[in-house]
């Protein structure tokens, strides 16, 4: 975290220091003729006759775009016209790269290539326009035009070369869009952010302790920042939720660009000021993206995606050759709420930055439907050892396309309300993510498996554990719920939400006289409300002993609307009072095990263990443990061996591999479908 605050200070003092002298300087420059955009006239062409690319001579060639017309008055009243021009990749030719999103698909409007039209989407229109006015060379790359669109072979073999193609670019432009909702502000709210940022630094040391890090809304005040009601927030929240911030493609584009420059109607922005106010914002919990309106949601995701690419450059990975990539399935993991218009991207636009990037076999190809592609992958990881891991991925999309057997992940689905039930184990201090490998139980045990010649069903041994006797209801959905909420009003709408599930769990934990590990049932029923999971950012501590204050707090709150409650507040061992835990460590907890709840439901085995499992989850589906995996999975069974694979789940005694050294388990030989 260190380092953070010196990327700050390594920018900081000649755009934004704490003195009236420097408060007027901008930390944006201004874009000359900022009238409002015009669709051309001239775009209506029937009589010319369109353009048609001329194929590359050699597969390391690429098209650069030259435009023709002169800069400056009249760019936004005039035809985009231009000319394409090939060039190796090995060439020292200085070009820009223009990042992008293609908007509508309709293709409303004409860029004329040698005189002749081609057809392009009213976004790009209007990117190439503001490109031009903010370009610093004479030669850009744009993927519509400079890629045959209509050339699969080319098109796949192109983008092999985008992480080359945008790595080599002197300058990187990403068209936002056109002003609105405010966003004309938003430089200025970041140089208040970071100033802010500054001022808490002078007396607060970052630490490695999460919670510490935090401002609440009572040291805004003097921080210099915005109220926490104030637009402000509103605005910068409305802005992480543009469409490019939430491209996959980003990661590649961004990432390997030298230089980037965010253009947004009349003004630019560097990457350098824009991610490290979003970082700042993440390590402090400012409210860049915790409102309850469900539009906001996509400013999360951005969040988190910036969050992706700030890890990726500090860890060296394009300035450094050397510097050791992420797999691709923990980059599609990280990258899970990205969109793309061709669901294949959600693999190829990763591709380039990972491990696999130059593996035989796993090459673009958009000859291929995406189930196809898909199911490459997913054999690939299974037959490299990964197939572990490749389960917890295919655990959040199964039955989502019924072209996809369940254990291929749907890489193409985007739902917030899918949990992730984090390793019991993996206490790593990095909670702005990690992409390394997910631990494996057992110092790195884990089972065959084998995909049959046919290519839908996986064969594997598995330990079937318990079945599913009970089932709860689906109380809630996350999106829905109120995030960053830091009153008392905030604490108790969160609990009237939870009351439900954790009346549900107390019944099923108390329906037998102990629970079959002997552990204490309050102790069972605290952690079974969190599944394991974070504090804030920071993953559940096994010692108990941490979790007694927030538990009892949810407990004597949740008891408000749910009277039965109270017979749980009665049985626990401990003396509800004093409770000395501050308030943001219960707003952790609580925050904690909304999650969970929100995206499961609670169970009963025969056995009588208890858990929370997927939404889906049906009475007669059955637990099991696969040796590499660092959580149980959820099967339903289909006959005989078969089983489909509905999800992760948490399932308590059984989350550390205890079912390796009980000898009533022995490994089975199951298909999954």
């Amino acid at each position: 975290m260190a380092s953070i605050l010196r990327r700050i200070e390594s920018f900081m003092p000649a755009s934004v220091r704490l003195t009236s002298a420097t408060r007027s300087r901008p930390v944006i420059s201004e874009i000359p003729n900022s009238n409002p955009l015009t669709v051309p006239a001239s775009n209506d062409t029937p009589s010319r006759p369109r353009y048609h690319h001329v194929p590359l001579k050699t597969r390391d060639n690429f098209r650069l775009l030259r435009f023709c017309q002169a800069r400056g008055d009249g760019v936004h009243d005039s035809p985009l016209e231009g000319t394409l021009i090939e060039y190796s990749l090995e060439d020292n030719t200085e070009y820009e790269c223009l990042s992008y999103t293609w908007g509508a698909q309709t293709l409303s409007h004409n860029i004329f290539l040698g005189g002749r039209p081609l057809p392009i989407t009213a976004n790009l229109d209007l990117a190439l326009r503001n490109s031009q006015r903010a370009a610093e060379t004479k030669l850009l790359w744009v993927d519509a035009i400079c890629i045959n669109q209509d050339d699969l072979e080319e098109r796949s073999q192109q983008v092999q070369q985008m992480r080359t193609i945008f790595s080599r670019a002197k300058h990187v432009i990403a068209y936002l869009g056109e002003e609105m909702d405010g966003s004309q502000h938003i430089p200025d709210i970041c140089r208040t952010i970071l100033e802010g940022a500054i001022r808490w630094r002078q007396t607060n040391p970052l630490s490695h302790a999460p919670s510490k890090n935090f401002m609440f809304p009572e040291h805004f005040r003097a921080m210099g920042l915005p109220s926490y009601g104030d637009q402000a927030w509103t605005i910068f929240m409305g802005f992480l939720a543009r469409p490019w911030f939430l491209r996959v493609w980003i990661v590649q584009e961004a990432v390997c660009a030298r230089k980037l420059t965010f253009v947004c109607g009349s003004w630019t922005i560097t990457r350098e000021v824009l991610w490290t106010t979003v970082e700042v914002g993440t390590i402090h919990a400012l409210p860049l993206c915790r409102i309850s309106e469900p539009k906001f949601t996509e400013a999360s995701s951005s969040r988190a995606h910036i969050m992706l690419m700030v890890e990726l450059q500090s860890g060296g990975l394009v300035s450094d050759p050397r510097s050791p990539r992420p797999s691709l399935l923990d980059l599609a993991r990280r990258s899970k709420h990205q969109k793309a218009t061709d669901p294949r991207d959600n693999i190829y636009a990763l591709l380039g930055l990972s491990n696999e990037h130059s593996t035989p076999g796993l090459q673009p190809d958009y000859t291929e439907l995406a189930t196809n592609t898909y199911r490459r992958f997913a054999t690939h990881f299974v037959n490299t050892g990964d197939g572990a891991r490749l389960l917890i991925e295919a655990a959040h999309s199964s039955g989502s396309d019924p072209e996809l057997p369940s254990w291929v992940p749907d890489w193409s689905i985007h739902d917030d309300n899918i949990h992730y039930i984090p390793p019991p184990d993996n206490l790593d201090p990095d909670y702005l993510g990690n992409l390394g490998a997910l631990p494996q139980p057992g110092g790195g045990l884990s089972t065959k498996m084998n995909v049959e010649p046919c290519g839908n069903r996986l064969s594997l041994q598995v330990y079937l554990i318990d079945t599913i006797e009970r089932i709860g209801s689906a109380h809630l959905r996350y999106s829905h719920l109120v995030q960053g909420e830091t009153s008392m009003a905030g604490l108790l709408a969160f609990c009237q939400e939870l009351a439900g599930c954790i009346e549900e769990i107390g019944q099923m934990l108390n329906a037998g006289e102990a629970y079959p590990t002997g552990e204490p049932k309050a102790e069972v029923f605290c952690k079974t409300v969190l599944c394991n999971g974070r504090l804030g950012m920071r993953l559940g501590p096994d010692d108990y002993d941490h979790l007694r204050g927030p538990f009892r707090f949810l407990l004597v709150l949740t008891s408000l609307f749910r009277p039965s409650i109270r017979d749980e507040v009665r049985r626990l061992p401990e003396s509800l009072f004093p409770l000395h835990d501050s308030f943001n460590e219960i707003m952790l907890f609580v925050t904690a095990a909304q999650q969970p709840c929100a995206s499961m439901r609670r169970c009963l085995t025969r056995k009588a263990y208890i858990g929370q499992v997927p939404p889906t989850a049906q009475i007669g589906d059955t637990v099991c443990f696969v040796a590499g995996a660092p959580v149980p999975f959820l099967l339903r069974p289909r006959g005989g061996s078969e089983f489909s694979l509905l999800g992760q789940c948490y399932l308590h005694g059984f989350m550390k591999e205890e079912v390796l050294s009980m000898p009533e388990y022995r490994a089975q030989e199951i298909t999954i479908i």
